[in-house]
């Protein structure tokens, strides 16, 4: 590592480029080095130089103004989130606080390290009064750097032979708070980012002492920006080409800014008060944002277990003297050398069972001991915000102060009911990243919790909320609730269910309706877990509710409810029969529906509905099953020649400026039209409605009935295989059927389902097996052209030779025989 740390100014020009994995790639370098070096004389001369390049950059971004991306006007530049990297002119060439001219005396003109920032940072524009911008990517690169090197502390600030080493560190120290301060508002948001990483850096060195100073600061900004500014609105509404219509509205920032726009640094103040407190509590990581510019990947050095000397007191400067005794009296924290994944790393985070409280500030408060009401009420105000990221945000700011509390029962006892009622909406925000930063954040509170013995009062009321979670369909969501499930419930989750049974199926049966379409599944999922494995006796009661809640998913215009409301009504039936006795006719008229259903997995999970049915009552619905078999594997002898996957779609194309105008002028085209989620791109599609059909299908196909039919065969055949026999010969029938455009994904289906059927029927010996008149369309379907249903064929090929083969009988000749086993399907298939 020591040619890194002998080629410095090469580092740093990385470190100042326009391209930010060239930045992260000096950084990283330059963090290893440190880590690998000897801690010596000449290791604290480079790092005394790193320092002064640090102090040079930011002097001058602070004292010249800086750039900011460009592109929208003052009015669309908010910044304050990842949906707009842009901000308001605020900020811009602010003044050079007061202690920053006596920090930044040195004479770093001298040094090599600072040669490389003019050459490597071209500057791009100039102020109002024409003087030269520092470039936005020079600042990020010297954060980053100033992250590693607050956060290496012991390593760069070992006392020097004449004590001159100390001071330094301490002005060093002093400067970098004072610069955060200058730029919390900065227009760009990558470089408020870096501001909150610098800061967490600060307070995972000292501890305390970082959040005394800094959250006045802190919570000034965030109750600045709040609310958004009208005159941006105003501004904006003066470029909107519909201003007439508008005009009425100006005052409403609603009516004409995004939700996510004008905020300005509300939520990058946010991510500084979450870094300043998860970072002070002993070894926290921080939890992962979804903010492309948060929280660096490097990996984080080893630290040297010496603490910093404090500064001699005429050295001290009031940032300084507030500092130093915490530098003094702190442990310093050993940190991993290897990088960890950021989902782990939330993993420690919340996980970490405090030993002690972190360093204290001068007067011997833990980070827990300033966390004061106030801190509460702005974060509480900000969970309930308009701006997703804001409240994704705040509920990571509650993990962190969670964590901090894990020592103070006293002091979480006062905000424990006020946040587990937010935790209960957070869990379900229509947003995955904001339901993700509550899923840590409960995670966090009851670990807290548990530690104060408080745990039990608040499950009634988070763990339904918890368990659906589990089946949400953002993988980030359901995996951290799966870990989050087994950390808090242990192996007690069936009985906490079962305790909570009441509010649990409430919340099901309420989220069952809910807007979001992924909702709604997960509730489907949740009450077939709830059949399924918790005990009959505690469910029994609640049976018509969850019925009811089933048979409106039943009528779902999205296609994974209905197929979810398939499974868990199949299962409810199978587990109590006795209590569904009420609902069955309605629930044969949907399941028979289903197996005709455009999608071909809601078809298959119908008839494994229908089996479990099948199982409940035995020869009662066998009747009902077969006399539908009758009526659909015929289908597909009726489906005429032009098949469609999709119907009533326009299929004409127009050409010119004319037909463009035409159609963006049309407002048929622009109205009542299907709209799309913007988080899974999937339609957002209406809930069911007491006897309202989803009034989402299409004309059926007839070999889709047929389709469905064959998959109802199969589950008739593992129970009753002498019913089933009677169907092989029309199911050859249909297997040599190719009158239409998509038979081959018919005949995928059929040659799937066909070994599953003869195994079921040669296991009880129940009647011919018809094998012979297969043969033949078996092996025009092997020497067809769709993958499909030549990889299907080649499995049912695999399992007749099976049985023949069982059977002695020979129903392949030689010839047939020889050129199916070339085939590269049956190949791959009979290894």
């Amino acid at each position: 590592m020591a040619h890194l740390l002998a080629d410095i100014p090469a580092q740093l020009k990385l470190l100042v480029s326009e391209r930010l994995l060239d930045r992260e790639r000096a950084v990283r370098n330059i963090e290893r080095a440190l880590a690998g070096e000897k801690d010596d004389v000449e290791l604290r001369e480079k790092v005394s130089l790193l320092r002064e390049t640090v102090r040079a950059a930011l002097q001058e971004a602070i004292t010249r103004g800086s750039t900011c991306t460009p592109t929208v006007s003052a009015a669309d530049s908010s910044g304050s989130t990842q949906d707009s990297f842009h901000s308001s002119s605020e900020g811009a060439g602010a003044a050079l606080p007061p202690g920053l001219a006596v920090v930044s005396s040195s004479p770093v003109a001298c040094s090599p390290i600072a040669a490389a920032l003019p050459s490597a940072g071209a500057v791009r524009s100039e102020g109002e009064d024409g003087q030269q911008l520092v470039p936005w990517e020079t600042m990020h690169g010297v954060l980053m750097l100033a992250s590693v090197l607050s956060r290496d502390w012991g390593r760069t600030s070992g006392p020097g032979d004449d004590g001159g080493d100390v001071d330094d560190c301490e002005m060093f120290r002093e400067f970098l708070l004072e610069s955060c301060d200058a730029l919390m508002e900065h227009p760009e948001p990558r470089i408020r980012f870096g501001i909150a990483d610098v800061l967490g850096s600060l307070s995972h060195t000292f501890g305390a002492t970082v959040f005394q100073i800094m959250k006045e600061k802190v919570l000034h900004c965030v109750d600045k920006h709040f609310s958004r500014d009208a005159s941006d609105a105003s501004a904006k509404l003066k470029e909107c080409p519909d201003t007439e219509r508008l005009e009425e509205k100006k005052d409403e920032t609603a009516a004409v800014m995004h939700d996510t726009e004008g905020w300005k640094c509300l939520e990058t103040a946010l991510a500084c008060l979450q870094r300043m407190i998860e970072d002070a509590v002993p070894s926290a990581a921080p939890p992962p944002s979804t903010s492309p510019f948060t929280s660096s990947p490097f990996p984080a050095p080893a630290v040297s277990e010496a603490s910093p000397p404090t500064a001699t007191a005429a050295t001290k400067t009031p940032v300084a003297a507030a500092t130093a005794s915490a530098a003094a009296g702190g442990a310093a924290k050993e940190a991993s050398t290897e990088a960890v994944p950021s989902a782990q790393r939330t993993q420690q985070h919340v996980l970490t069972s405090a030993a002690g409280v972190g360093l204290r500030d001068d007067e011997g408060r833990s980070i827990g001991d300033l966390v004061d009401d106030r801190t509460l009420a702005v974060v509480s105000g900000c969970v309930t915000h308009t701006n997703r990221f804001v409240r994704e945000k705040s509920f990571f700011t509650y993990a962190a102060i969670c964590a901090a509390c894990r020592d103070d029962a006293e002091f979480f006892r006062t905000f424990a009911d006020r946040l587990a009622q937010q935790l209960a909406v957070g869990l379900g925000d229509n947003w995955s990243q904001v339901r993700y930063a509550a899923s840590v954040a409960v995670r966090s509170f009851f670990l807290t919790a548990k530690k104060h013995l408080l745990e039990r009062q608040y499950f009634p009321l988070l763990i339904p909320r918890m368990c659906l979670n589990r089946y949400y369909v953002a993988e980030g969501v359901k995996l951290y609730s799966h870990e989050s499930w087994r950390l808090v419930t242990g192996t007690n989750g069936k009985a906490l269910l079962e305790e909570c049974i009441d509010e649990t199926v409430k919340y099901y049966c309420m989220q069952s309706e809910a807007d979001n379409h992924a909702v709604r599944e997960a509730a489907c999922h949740c009450i077939a877990e709830m059949g399924a494995k918790l005990n009959p006796d505690r469910v029994r009661p609640h049976i018509p509710q969850l019925h009811q809640a089933l048979m409106v998913c039943f009528r779902d215009a999205s296609w994974p409810v209905r197929d979810a409301a398939c499974t868990a009504s199949g299962r409810f039936v199978r587990s109590f029969p006795e209590e569904s006795l009420a609902c069955i006719d309605e629930l044969y008229e949907l399941w028979f529906a289903h197996l005709s259903d455009n999608i071909w997995s809601v078809r298959e999970d119908s008839a494994i509905a229908l089996g479990d049915v099948l199982y409940a009552y035995k020869e009662k619905a066998l009747d009902r099953i077969v006399a539908q078999l009758d009526i659909l594997l015929p289908q597909a002898k009726e489906q005429p020649e032009d098949s469609h996957l999709r119907t009533n779609l326009e299929n004409t194309t127009t050409f010119g400026v004319a037909a463009k105008k035409s159609r963006a002028n049309d407002p048929s085209l622009h109205t009542d039209q299907q709209v799309f989620s913007c988080g899974s791109l999937a339609p957002k599609l209406k809930r069911g409605a007491g006897c309202m059909d989803h009034g989402f299908a299409r004309h059926k196909e007839p070999w889709e009935s047929t389709d469905g039919g064959i998959y109802l065969l199969r589950e008739v055949a593992r129970q009753y295989p002498a019913t089933a026999v009677k169907y092989l010969p029309l199911l050859a029938e249909i297997a040599d059927l190719r009158h239409f455009a998509h038979y081959h994904m018919l005949q995928d289906t059929l040659w799937k389902q066909l070994p599953v059927i003869l195994t079921s029927i040669a296991e009880k010996e129940a009647g011919d097996l018809c094998l012979a008149q297969f043969v033949a369309p078996l092996l025009k379907t092997l020497d067809g052209d769709n993958r499909l249903a030549m990889n299907a064929a080649s499995l049912a090929y695999l399992c007749m030779r099976k049985i023949a083969d069982e059977r002695s009988v020979q129903l392949f000749t030689s010839e047939q025989r020889a050129k199916a086993e070339e085939n590269k399907f049956v190949k791959r298939n009979g290894r």
